[in-house]
């Protein structure tokens, strides 16, 4: 973070050439990282919500999505939210980030959902 304030941003973020040169160069050389990641190409981190539905959150899953449809009405089927829930939890499919985003809805629509702000968090 020291070296990265003391460098022109132009050398950070560089309007032509390679993203993230500086740092891509810098792990090249040290070889505290493989060769093959210091100059590959950008990936994606995905969240493992998918087994995180199926494990630590099966049980809120199983209350909201399952046993309370009226939670989705007038938005969603009930019946259609079942059956993303349970093809999900059997492994047929993978609804994951469509169910998060219900487990989501159903949370706050339940009045489980509880917002923290820095007023009160203390």
């Amino acid at each position: 973070m020291e070296f990265a304030g003391r460098v022109h941003a132009s050398l950070l973020t560089p309007l032509r050439g390679p993203d993230k040169y500086l740092l891509r160069e810098q792990a090249n050389r040290s070889r505290v990282i493989p060769q093959p990641v210091a100059v590959g190409r950008k990936r994606g981190f995905n969240v493992p919500i998918a087994k995180m539905l199926r494990t630590g959150l099966r049980s809120l899953g199983d209350s909201l999505l399952l046993r309370e449809p009226d939670l989705f009405a007038p938005y969603f089927e009930p019946g259609g939210v079942r059956e993303l829930w349970l093809d999900h939890q059997g492994g047929r499919a993978n609804h994951g980030y469509v169910l998060w985003t219900l487990l989501t809805l159903a949370t706050w629509r339940a009045g489980r959902a509880r917002p923290r702000t820095f007023l009160n968090a203390a």
